[in-house]
């Protein structure tokens, strides 16, 4: 119950600290760093957080291993070098970080059987680097309401973008598809989809679509404002000053 508390006050007070923030900025939380791969003359690069050495656990929750799905690092560049396949891009973006919490957003591009682009998102503490859940953050009646408004919101998406489709998109059986999964939503399925950003908590779920079609995937992150979700928190502070100066990478790569 001590570690839910704090997690909500967490979330609700870093809101608050982007506007109160003053004084001298500390050494950044996370820095970047930056591998190129190669593979003939084909080149890329990856995008790496680092984390400071004050936030150990944060350093194992952003390592090596957890950013490339139990590979180490150089495995990553030795496999480009033999096919140029693989995860041929990271990057990453660091949508809030104080010295409690980050909320870091990680951009992927591989290439297997098709070219891919997905996102990881994040929401750690500072301390440990364990994940902050939406339950823990809003408890069962924020994680509904957000559930239920994204819902309503994908949907109302959906029924926009398919209309006027080409008949050759197989615009019913698409849309009808996609409804379906919109349907099913549960609340896991959202409970660690979420950032933290200056302008409040952006939600996203999966793409279901195949690769061949995932053009017609509606745009699924949806921004919550923290005025809206103020009233499911239990617990709400403030302590001027937690935010800090974070070491922004470039946009991401485009190839």
């Amino acid at each position: 119950m001590k570690r839910i508390l704090i997690a909500i006050c967490l979330i609700f007070a870093c809101f608050r600290g982007f506007a109160q923030t003053k004084g001298k900025a500390t050494p950044p939380i996370i820095t970047t760093k930056k591998v190129y791969l190669q593979y003939q003359n084909q080149k890329d690069s990856l995008l790496i957080p680092v984390v400071s050495d004050d936030y150990p656990g944060l350093q194992k929750a952003l390592s090596d291993s957890v950013l490339f799905s139990g590979e180490k690092l150089q495995d990553v560049i030795d496999n480009y070098r033999k096919c140029g396949c693989g995860i041929t891009s990271l990057n990453y973006k660091v949508e809030y970080a104080n010295s409690r919490m980050v909320s870091i957003r990680l951009y992927y591009e591989g290439m297997g059987a098709y070219p891919s682009a997905y996102q990881t998102w994040l929401t750690l503490l500072a301390d440990d680097g364990n994940s902050i859940s939406l339950n823990t953050a809003l408890g069962d009646g924020g994680t509904d309401y957000i559930l239920q408004k994204y819902k309503q919101i994908l949907i109302s998406r959906i029924n926009r973008d398919m209309t006027g489709q080409p008949r050759e998109t197989n615009a019913v059986a698409t849309r009808k598809e996609l409804l379906t999964a919109v349907g099913k939503l549960k609340a896991k399925d959202i409970t660690n989809k979420f950032l933290l950003t200056p302008k409040g908590l952006l939600v996203t779920t999966d793409n279901v679509l195949p690769h061949v079609i995932q053009n017609l995937e509606p745009q699924r992150e949806v921004l919550f404002t923290m005025a809206e979700l103020k009233k499911f928190s239990v617990a709400y502070s403030v302590e001027p000053g937690w935010h800090t100066t974070i070491k922004r990478p470039s946009p991401p790569l485009a190839h």
